[in-house]
């Protein structure tokens, strides 16, 4: 299939973005409304939280797996094929929740009735799991100049879905109950069918995310850069400064510019696993942005699943709803508009971190101490407004530290660290909501990993300045 550079950056491209923005939407409606079906579940099979928390871990554990299989397939299948099979498999599961009725399972084990009953909801992730990474690199591909703007874009799909999907399902499980509301879950996720089949892209169309982009300014800057790190022979590592990526424009002229063994020509060849791993796992920046994703992960998933039971005792579950939806609002205007901040240079995403991750960090102190449900409406808005940074820098600062050809396999890696860590979190909530009879201790908890991850960003950032001095002075003292 041959290349179609033209498509890059073109509004064909935003068109893909749209459609990733609709493929987002559906594939995402079991996660976004785990909060209401939490409650449903509690309230249905009369179990304790940390028996009912257990479906939704399971399913984004395997979620998160799906994403490092999807970074291997998008290198081989098209992405259509991948959103489209996705689809399907998703609604294959969540229809095996209707027919996963109790009495089936009542005839093979009784003492595991209510766990094996929602085994299949475990594997709804499966599906979904596949189509977030596949649809990163599509946008990826498509895009160069504007990529945390399209990643913005598709991202907020998931942020719309928590606006309509939960009031939606809590309204769909008073009517049809548990197994019934699974059923028209299952028609709902074929609408990523809709969009699957015109994502179009291969590890060569539109274009190879190796390939060096053509515009004359990028080789001029590559060309006249080439000569200064050649004398400084940087590590990798030494030139991931944002400032540095903020002036560039271009990853691939600071790939361009790295010794040889880092260049692109030969992190693509076949021997080049060993590299790979030395580039990933020994560079700081990659541990960094994993260790990232797992805060981000508790961060994140832990308000969807317990805010609504959280409040339970002061509102209804309609009114816990409304909270995941005002939530979803300001998360759905921070993911369209953190991608135009960062892209014209207002602020750079690290900075953006640090400033997401200390706000929501306040907002879980908020959580402990208001009562007032106007009150906690308006800290749900904030959380959501720091909370669409984060997913949508990531997979551009994955590009940008390891370079864009490495994407569906690092991206796959953040995933899948992210989504299995958080297998700790059922224990979590038992312990603090079932025992200690309030989620206060468990949201303390993850203020303080927002707390840690504002220090270490910090640090991080504050040390640029004067590792660029040092190599200056080393620079002027080689010179000499």
């Amino acid at each position: 299939m041959p290349s179609a550079m033209h498509l890059v950056d073109s509004r064909y491209a935003w068109l893909m973005a749209a459609l990733s923005f609709w493929a987002q939407f559906w594939s995402v409606i079991i996660f976004r409304s785990s909060g209401v079906l939490l409650v449903g579940l509690v309230s249905d099979l009369r179990i304790e939280r940390q028996e009912a928390a257990w479906p939704f871990e399971v399913c984004t554990a395997v979620n998160s797996i799906q994403a490092l299989t999807a970074g291997i397939l998008v290198k081989y299948w098209d992405t259509r094929i991948l959103n489209i099979a996705a689809a399907v498999l998703a609604s294959a599961s969540a229809i095996g929740c209707f027919i996963w009725t109790p009495q089936v399972i009542a005839k093979l084990s009784s003492s595991l009735h209510h766990r094996l009953n929602l085994s299949p909801f475990d594997l709804a992730g499966t599906g979904s799991g596949i189509v977030a990474p596949a649809n990163v690199v599509v946008l990826c591909r498509y895009f160069e100049k504007y990529r945390a703007s399209a990643s913005g874009v598709s991202f907020s799909g998931a942020a719309l879905s928590s606006m309509i999907l939960p009031p939606v399902l809590g309204s769909l499980l008073q009517k049809y109950g548990l197994q019934g509301t699974m059923l028209i879950v299952a028609a709902l996720v074929l609408n990523v069918v809709a969009s699957g089949i015109a994502l179009r892209s291969t590890h060569v169309y539109p274009r190879p995310l190796h390939a060096v982009p053509t515009r004359s300014d990028d080789i001029s800057s590559r060309s006249s850069s080439r000569d200064n790190l050649a004398e400084s022979k940087l590590p990798l590592s030494d030139i991931f400064s944002s400032e540095m990526l903020l002036e560039s424009g271009l990853v691939m002229s600071v790939l361009a510019r790295a010794p040889d063994e880092y260049r692109p020509e030969v992190l693509c060849s076949d021997a080049s696993a060993p590299v790979l791993l030395r580039v990933s796992f020994g560079n700081r920046c990659f541990v960094l942005l994993m260790v990232t994703g797992i805060v981000y992960g508790y961060v994140f998933g832990t308000y969807l699943m317990t805010i609504v039971d959280h409040v339970s005792d002061k509102a209804s579950s309609e009114q816990g709803a409304i909270l995941i939806s005002t939530m979803a609002m300001g998360d759905f205007c921070s993911r369209l508009g953190s991608g135009y901040i960062t892209d014209r240079g207002f602020i750079t995403r690290e900075q953006l971190l640090i400033v997401n991750f200390a706000l929501q960090g306040v907002c879980y102190i908020l959580l402990t101490v208001l009562g007032s449900i106007t009150s906690l409406v308006m800290v749900a808005l904030i959380f959501g407004l720091n909370n669409g940074g984060t997913i949508t820098s990531m997979p551009v600062l994955l590009a940008d530290h390891l370079g864009d050809q490495h994407l569906p396999i690092t991206y796959g890696m953040h995933r899948l660290t992210m989504g299995v860590s958080t297998l700790a979190r059922p224990l979590l909530i038992g312990y603090f909501k079932d025992r200690q009879g309030s989620y206060n201790g468990l949201y303390y908890l993850i203020a303080g990993f927002c707390v840690f991850m504002v220090i270490l960003w910090t640090i991080i950032l504050a040390a640029e300045p004067i590792k660029r001095m040092l190599l200056r002075i080393r620079r002027a003292t080689g010179a000499r």
